[in-house]
């Protein structure tokens, strides 16, 4: 893991644009970064050994740490560089606070108010409207009117099961009727809950503490390992930021212990 780790660090420089100090950092080869890595020019020895790399060439997801500084109140800032990455406003970081009051003071059109006003209203599409609408057109009622409805006749109990459109005939009967309720749910004995307990509430990967965006990952997926699915071993807590950075490298589903070990030394 890479906590405690400042790796980056950036700075304000005359033009009001934030800049990444170009350094040097110590990786590991694996397998998720070889590719880029030997793309870029570096040489390749094994798996495992280590590899000095500049800062700019590190890829995108990284989750190594980077200490930033916020172009708005000056205020000093250590995130992922992934989360650096999606934050940054062009050549600028601003922290949630100022990035909120820069929403806030753009001038917005009144084309864009009334599109505004349209959407707090629940209208996604204000040129569907009246007779605009397509459901109100004769020839898609009489499409849909009577008979020729694929759900006329039909009893909603009768609407279940095996013939229900959304049925998934590869759940078992336990994974039907519980599925995971009892891992999202607000009950203390969940195993969500369970996980962050362990880790103390703490992403394991970049030591991102607290907060409504932490998850309870699975080391091996849900949908193959059975047996462990709510064994507390097999889970781990990651931010937001950090689990959509390791389901970018090594997709979803199908994962192992393996592959976040290999991530979080990336």
């Amino acid at each position: 893991m890479n906590c405690g780790k400042i790796v980056l660090e950036i700075v304000k420089v005359g033009d009001g644009s934030s800049v990444i100090i170009t350094k040097t950092v110590m990786i590991k080869w694996n397998s998720k970064i070889k590719n880029h890595y030997v793309d870029l020019g570096y040489k390749f020895t094994k798996m495992g050994d280590e590899v000095e790399v500049n800062v700019k060439d590190l890829t995108s997801g990284s989750n190594l740490l980077v200490q930033n500084k916020c172009d708005g109140c000056g205020d000093i800032y250590t995130i992922v560089y992934a989360e650096y990455n999606r934050k940054k406003h062009g050549e600028l970081y601003y922290c949630v606070k100022c990035g909120n009051d820069l929403v806030r003071s753009h001038t917005l059109s009144e084309e864009s108010r009334k599109k505004l006003s349209m959407s707090k209203k629940g209208v996604k599409r204000p040129d569907m409207l009246g007779e605009n609408n397509p459901a109100k057109r004769p020839e898609v009622r009489e499409k849909l009117a009577g008979v020729n409805n694929p759900m006329y006749g039909v009893a909603r109990y009768e609407i279940r099961g095996s013939k229900h459109p959304r049925y998934n005939p590869n759940l078992t009967d336990y994974e039907r009727t519980h599925k995971r309720q009892e891992l999202q749910g607000k009950n203390k004995d969940t195993w969500s809950r369970r996980v962050f307990i362990k880790d103390n509430y703490t992403c394991k990967c970049c030591c991102k503490r607290g907060g409504i965006n932490l998850v309870a990952h699975h080391l091996n997926s849900w949908n193959w390992d059975i047996e462990n699915r709510h064994e507390l071993d097999n889970g781990i807590t990651l931010c937001s930021a950090c689990h959509k950075a390791f389901h970018k490298a090594y997709g979803y589903g199908n994962n192992t212990k393996e592959q976040y070990i290999e991530f979080s030394k990336s």
